[in-house]
């Protein structure tokens, strides 16, 4: 998460709701989650914004992985 998530650009409620259970439960790596976040970080999206992105980006096709 790194300086994103420090400086606000990410809100930390969503790397630790959203996020964090995907590298728990998925075996997601960090570097992957590190990429997401720095894909959306300072996009002004809402926490719901995140998740639905979250999910395509970890559990969706290669299209969505692409997209984000």
């Amino acid at each position: 998460m790194g300086q994103n998530g420090f400086s606000g650009h990410f809100p930390v409620y969503a790397y630790m709701y959203t996020l964090r259970p995907f590298i728990r439960m998925n075996g997601i790596n960090k570097k992957e989650v590190d990429i997401f976040v720095s894909s959306v970080a300072g996009k002004n999206l809402s926490i719901r914004d995140i998740e639905i992105l979250a999910h395509g980006y970890f559990k969706g096709t290669d299209l969505n992985y692409e997209v984000v």
